[in-house]
């Protein structure tokens, strides 16, 4: 049987319509409905006894109402136009051009990168030392002054203690009541200038504490607090950048000279002694106020007064 493509015929006519079948046969340039595939697209109508098989193009290729045409059994078929067959051909979308960065944007960018990283990450570093510092300090402080409360308790008020060696001090008064990871005994500390006894004690957050027993008419001693633990175990400590680093407190509660009268009666507090009482030389003091010439050995004290925050005008850095 001849095979022939006929055009689609439609007659409007008292509201009906005609269409005059075809047959769908190769090279006839139509498609049968029948083979569109709902997950594959639309596969192009093959003649069983002459294959030719096509590419599967989108969907939307079809055009309904265009015409019709026969299958084998003589059933009508719309038609669909065959040339968007390759609309959308993946080698057509592989050959489109697509945008990239050229190499010197790339270098331009990491370079602004690179000075944006400069200039804020010091400032972040800073602020999460001050930080640290702030926390931990206070917690010594605390933590140091609860030890010394409870002991009271057992062993009567602190000024009745007459201790003259730190082992004594540290086993029988404040061991008992503090937690700790570890503690030694040592023969010098960088910051006192002479050899004596010092009991060296580490905390759990990372800080440590070192005392001595200093006499004067009765016993006590400095306190020397390190909010990082390297800073109170390295030999290589010098003037001024210790001073940011290790921060004093003085125990001296039953010492009856003039210049220990902010300590007597008291805990371990901020290293006052020598103080005249003004504001103002807690900084200008040119021995041991808190500035880069001096000892800094007030600086705990500066920090205590602003709430335990290193105020705004800290002469150190972190």
């Amino acid at each position: 049987m001849t095979k022939e493509l006929v055009n689609e015929k439609v007659t409007k006519q008292n509201g009906s319509r005609d269409a005059i079948p075809t047959p769908c046969g190769r090279g006839s340039g139509c498609v049968s409905e029948a083979s569109y595939n709902h997950r594959g697209g639309v596969n192009v109508s093959i003649d069983s006894q002459n294959p030719s098989p096509q590419p599967s193009p989108a969907r939307r290729s079809i055009r309904r109402g265009e015409g019709a045409c026969h299958n084998n059994s003589g059933t009508p078929q719309r038609l669909i136009n065959v040339k968007n067959l390759f609309a959308y051909s993946p080698i057509r979308l592989f050959a489109l051009k697509r945008a990239a960065f050229t190499l010197a944007e790339v270098l331009i960018a990491l370079g602004v990168i690179g000075i944006v990283a400069a200039m804020t990450i010091p400032n972040l570093v800073q602020s999460y030392k001050k930080k640290v510092v702030e926390t931990r300090l206070v917690k010594f402080y605390s933590t140091i002054n609860q030890a010394i409360s409870l002991a009271e308790i057992d062993y009567g008020n602190k000024t009745g203690w007459m201790v003259d060696d730190v082992d004594v001090l540290w086993d029988k008064y404040l061991k008992p009541y503090m937690k700790y990871t570890k503690e030694e005994t040592i023969n010098n500390f960088v910051l006192t200038g002479g050899d004596r006894k010092f009991k060296r004690v580490y905390l759990s957050d990372g800080s440590v504490f070192v005392f001595d027993m200093y006499h004067h008419d009765t016993y006590g001693g400095h306190f020397y607090f390190c909010p990082f633990e390297k800073d109170c175990t390295s030999d290589n400590v010098d003037t001024p950048d210790y001073i940011s680093k290790i921060f004093r407190f003085g125990f001296w509660p039953n010492e009856s000279h003039e210049r220990f009268k902010y300590h007597k009666n008291k805990g371990v507090e901020p290293y006052l002694v020598n103080w005249d009482g003004k504001e103002a030389s807690l900084y200008t003091n040119k021995d041991i106020g808190c500035n880069k010439t001096a000892e800094g050995m007030f600086c705990t004290e500066v920090i205590r007064r602003n709430g335990w925050k290193i105020p705004d005008d800290y002469p150190f850095k972190f």
